[in-house]
């Protein structure tokens, strides 16, 4: 996503309808918010302290890294196509 800094995702993107069909058949939360589908929605950065309003959500940071995306400490393990290679 970046060169020379890592993502950490601190609160999944997802609505409450997401979480409770998740519940409903079984599912991980966390495997359909991140390898669920080929939905492409925005993703842009702001500055720390700026204000982000409904249906924008903070749930990322940037540091210091390699290009990694974290979650819970540990790095995602890249699944799917490679559309852009």
């Amino acid at each position: 996503m970046a060169q020379g800094v890592d993502i950490i995702v601190r609160e999944l993107p997802t609505t409450e309808e997401v979480i409770r069909f998740a519940s409903a058949h079984g599912l991980s939360v966390e495997e359909l918010v991140f390898n669920g589908g080929e939905e492409y929605l925005p993703v842009f950065a702001v500055r720390p302290h700026c204000t982000v309003n409904p249906p924008y959500v903070v749930f990322a940071e940037v540091s210091q890294g390699e290009g990694k995306v974290w979650w819970r400490g540990e790095v995602l393990k890249w699944k799917g196509w490679s559309y852009f290679a």
